[in-house]
């Protein structure tokens, strides 16, 4: 006998199999994580293309989505890229990137505000193909569910700057997932101290 689910209304009692019940559930589930895939972090060739990195928002554009349809993403971001953990690009030589963004909406996967200016974020980023010809280096931000992140999304923003845990806690799960280190073990430091920043900056050139 198949288990089933009932829903009681002001009229009467439906009766709904449990196994079509799970079915519609697990579908729903799928939307929820975008349906555009789930970035481990251990893909062959990922971190060629794609950056993981610390950078301060010092712009925030709402885009107008009526104007344009087409357009899949909700914002753009002005970065000041401080630091990379994972990927090639190199703070030194850009001080200034744009990166698009979706804020999810309804069962959509992915962030669910923008950050705020002036806010330190950590993001994975890859680079706008469609936008080559831009004067400021435009890049995406990753609308796959990506496990190592912090609430499994392309972007955060961190409320404790460059002290705060979940930096180091991402590179532990990202070395872990390309079989350099330990997720378990993240590196301890007491956030405030001087030696964090200089460690931080260590395990970023570790990690490459």
């Amino acid at each position: 006998m198949i288990p089933s689910l009932f829903l009681i209304s002001e009229v009467n009692v439906i009766r709904i199999p449990f196994v079509l019940t799970l079915i519609v559930y697990g579908g729903l589930m799928s939307q929820s994580r975008g349906g555009l895939g789930t970035t481990t972090g251990k893909e062959p060739g990922l971190w060629d293309q794609q950056n993981l990195i610390v950078a301060r928002v010092t712009e925030l554009r709402i885009l107008d989505r009526k104007q344009d349809p087409q357009e899949s993403t909700t914002h753009i971001l002005i970065l000041e890229p401080l630091v990379t953990l994972a990927g090639h690009l190199d703070p030194s030589q850009k001080s200034q990137i744009q990166a698009r963004m979706a804020v999810a909406r309804g069962l959509s996967w992915g962030p669910r505000k923008a950050p705020e200016m002036g806010a330190l974020v950590l993001a994975l980023i890859y680079p706008d193909d469609d936008r080559r010809n831009d004067k400021i280096p435009s890049y995406r931000v990753s609308n796959n569910a990506c496990l190592f992140m912090p609430e499994e999304v392309g972007i955060v923003q961190l409320l404790r700057g460059l002290s705060d845990r979940r930096i180091l806690e991402t590179l532990a799960r990202v070395r872990a997932a390309r079989g350099t280190g330990s997720a378990t073990r993240p590196t301890r430091v007491v956030p405030g101290d001087a030696r964090f920043v200089h460690q931080l900056h260590w395990n970023a050139l570790q990690a490459n």
